[in-house]
């Protein structure tokens, strides 16, 4: 379980909210340029989307202003629009200038008056005088190359120099990814904070018969099922479920389920989509690709089990988005899906096809066991919540604009002021206890 102190409620955030009513009202610009249309979207735009509407729930004093393209970055997909959804707040608008904004060398901060920019999408431009706060989702283009193309590993070294030179603060989404960009990096850990992302409040429990029946007739799922969500890519671990479950389907028992795959293709994915064929499952393995945001919850709602045998994640969105739906979960024991996981799902070898085979056998053969695992899912989702997510955001943009008068900027310096007080005070916090599911 995690500890006492996980969430808005602790007397440590106390103690810092009170600090915080002493900060003047920030004016905050926030990259939303991987908002673009739905289908195209990754995590990265959905941490941009939910952080935006998280504020807009939370946050009324200060102002917001939403950047569709910043530094060297306009996504091709939709050019000066964004496809976000503008909070209807006074506090809150959409850039509407030439794009990118802060495209080096442009006065942006002084024409905008921004005291702090949020780097929400790799590009991190010089933003001064403004104050740079950057988040760190993983290192997986250093740690494994191998599972990515050189033109991405070229793109995120190339944007993270600048972002360890330029920023001033970081948010790590895991204590996993912090760890790691310290170690990579030799950034101080006063100038790097865990913020954990949230699922977006669509996923939630989906008990409408009609609503269920009429979204799996539209993907032709007629049998019990076991669900994957994610990008078709080699860090997905996709190859080694379908050895797995071409082991389970070899039980008479086990036969009847199918094993659905949502996600958009990704990249180096060659063997994935010839493994069925070879494996002699291709009848029970369904590619669906991308899905409607509407379908999602239902997926994840009506499968008899979900599994991300992941081989490394900075977070794990969609298995937080599969526990808010009350899905029991089977994750790797690796990177940062413990934290997100606490004691609510079985957490596997990724690399481990055996176990993996036994895990997901033991779920579907034991109701208890499963009625348990979805329990233990709902309550752990309930931890990472839209204003929890916002309120900790808003802490450290404040904390960011109350060091400026103290703090130089340059890359690769101790922090001190405000935002090492912070970090000081809040240490330890938002630790979560990895445990396997007994």
């Amino acid at each position: 379980m995690p500890p006492k102190e996980f969430g808005t409620d602790s007397p440590r955030f106390a103690k810092r909210s009170r600090a915080c009513l002493r900060v003047r009202p920030v004016k905050v610009g926030i990259d939303v340029s991987r908002t673009v249309p739905k289908r195209e979207r990754a995590g990265i735009g959905k941490y941009a989307d939910m952080l935006v509407q998280g504020l807009a729930r939370v946050d009324t004093a200060h102002e917001f202003i939403l950047y569709p393209g910043l530094g060297d970055f306009v996504h091709p997909e939709y050019g000066v629009s964004c496809d976000i959804s503008l909070p209807v707040r006074p506090n809150f608008r959409k850039y509407t200038g030439s794009l990118p904004a802060f495209a080096d060398g442009h006065p942006q901060a002084e024409q905008d008056a921004v005291d702090v920019v949020h780097a929400t999408a790799f590009s991190c431009p010089d933003v001064r005088p403004a104050r740079l706060v950057v988040t760190v989702y993983d290192l997986t283009y250093r740690l494994f190359p191998a599972f990515h193309l050189p033109s991405n590993i070229e793109f995120c070294e190339r944007n993270m120099t600048h972002a360890v030179e330029r920023g001033d603060y970081f948010i790590a989404i895991s204590e996993q990814t912090r760890k790691d960009f310290i170690t990579t990096y030799g950034v101080s850990r006063e100038r790097v904070e865990v913020v954990y992302p949230a699922a977006e409040s669509m996923f939630v429990p989906v008990t409408d018969r009609e609503r269920l029946a009429r979204t799996l007739d539209k993907h032709d799922i007629r049998d019990d099922y076991i669900l994957f969500v994610g990008a078709t890519e080699p860090r997905k671990n996709i190859a080694s479920l379908l050895k797995a479950f071409a082991a389970l389907s070899a039980d008479e028992e086990s036969s009847k389920y199918l094993l659905v795959v949502v996600g958009t293709q990704g990249w180096l994915n060659d063997e994935v989509y010839g493994l069925p064929a070879s494996l002699g499952i291709a009848s029970r393995v369904k590619f669906l690709g991308y899905v409607d945001d509407e379908d999602l919850p239902v997926l994840y709602s009506a499968a008899r089990l979900f599994v991300y045998p992941s081989l490394y994640e900075g977070f794990g969105l969609p298995v937080l988005e599969a526990m808010s739906c009350a899905a029991p979960v089977i994750t790797s024991r690796v990177s940062s899906l413990p934290e997100v996981t606490g004691d609510a799902a079985i957490l596997i070898d990724p690399r481990d096809v055996g176990e993996l085979t036994r895990a997901m056998k033991t779920v579907l053969e034991d109701d208890e066991i499963t009625a348990n695992l979805r329990k233990r899912s709902l309550k752990r989702a309930e931890l990472f919540s839209l204003e929890r997510l916002a309120r900790e955001t808003l802490r450290v943009y404040e904390a960011v604009v109350g060091s400026s008068a103290d703090v130089p900027r340059s890359g690769g310096i101790e922090r001190g002021g405000a935002v090492a007080r912070m970090d000081r005070r809040l240490r330890g916090l938002l630790r979560v206890v990895s445990s396997v599911f007994r």
